[in-house]
């Protein structure tokens, strides 16, 4: 049997041949990714972001509380580097996007104002809105967000919202996962 050319210099037996190779690769990461991964609901968006949760979920069991407390709901909570409007240097945004059965949330961080290990505290503090907003089912759309915060809110600026839950959280992780060993 002759090969026949498919596309500049590829044969059937070649692509066959090919194709076997990622056949057999694609089998061998099947079975690799049939072990249990757990889904993680808190998507970090940049290395930096990823290895801040890394800390928090290792160091602190109050970070780690959020995280699983986020995987519990219907939402998936993505973490940027991005900046907030009014100064602040972290945010949860105003914004619940619907996809499916999940509803998304996005926080934002300024690494540059949160050195170290701040940046764990104020993720655990923004994470703390993610678990108020997502543990009321109601919370579609980022009006009825703004109107819940509205509600809670314990402080009198009209521009910002804050929770005494979410200032506690930042005490408590950063007690937890700032301390020097």
């Amino acid at each position: 049997m002759t090969a026949r050319p498919l596309a500049r210099g590829f044969s059937t037996v070649a692509f066959q041949a090919a194709l076997m190779v990622t056949m057999t690769c694609t089998v061998v990461g099947v079975a690799a990714a049939d072990e249990p991964q757990p889904l993680r609901r808190v998507r970090p968006q940049s290395a930096r972001i990823a290895d801040a949760i890394a800390q928090g979920v290792e160091r602190s069991a109050t970070f780690r509380r959020l995280v699983e407390s986020i995987d519990a709901t219907d939402g998936l909570v993505f973490v940027a580097e991005g900046k907030c409007q009014h100064g602040t240097r972290a945010c949860l945004l105003m914004s619940v996007v619907i996809a499916g059965s999940d509803r998304i949330l996005r926080i934002f961080i300024d690494p540059r104002r949160a050195p170290g290990c701040e940046l764990v505290e104020v993720i655990g503090h923004e994470l703390q809105h993610a678990v108020e907003v997502l543990s009321n089912a109601a919370i579609r759309s980022g009006i009825q967000m703004y109107r819940f915060f509205d509600r809670v809110k314990n402080n009198g600026d009209v521009k910002r919202f804050e929770t005494a839950a979410a200032r506690q959280t930042s005490l408590s992780v950063a007690r937890e996962a700032c301390r020097r060993s």
